[in-house]
């Protein structure tokens, strides 16, 4: 065989191959099975944070807050951030109504 046909055959070979997928059945259902655990993985490892709106005055770590004030907390329960409800002093620095 020379070179010449040797290559036609490997250009058709590529053709016939590039239109099929030519896993085997076990390799498909683990492929699936770790795009799955993936999928979890990434769907558990988000952060979630949770909102609550104040019913009354509240200190949270140490910070007075007003009611009506909106706070945020991380997934560990820490404050994260807030929307004043009113204006508010924090550690001596002045803030108005609705700053985060």
């Amino acid at each position: 065989m020379n070179k010449r046909m040797f290559f036609l055959n490997h250009k058709v070979n590529l053709k016939f191959h590039k239109n099929y997928l030519l896993l085997p059945r076990v390799t498909k259902r683990k492929l699936m099975s770790v795009i799955i655990i993936v999928l979890t993985i990434l769907t558990l490892s988000i952060k979630k944070t949770s909102s609550e709106i104040l019913d009354e005055r509240e200190v949270i770590q140490g910070t007075a807050f007003a009611k009506g004030t909106t706070v945020y907390f991380d997934e560990f329960g820490r404050l994260k951030y807030a929307y004043l409800a009113t204006e508010q002093e924090i550690q001596g620095t002045a803030f108005a109504k609705g700053t985060t």
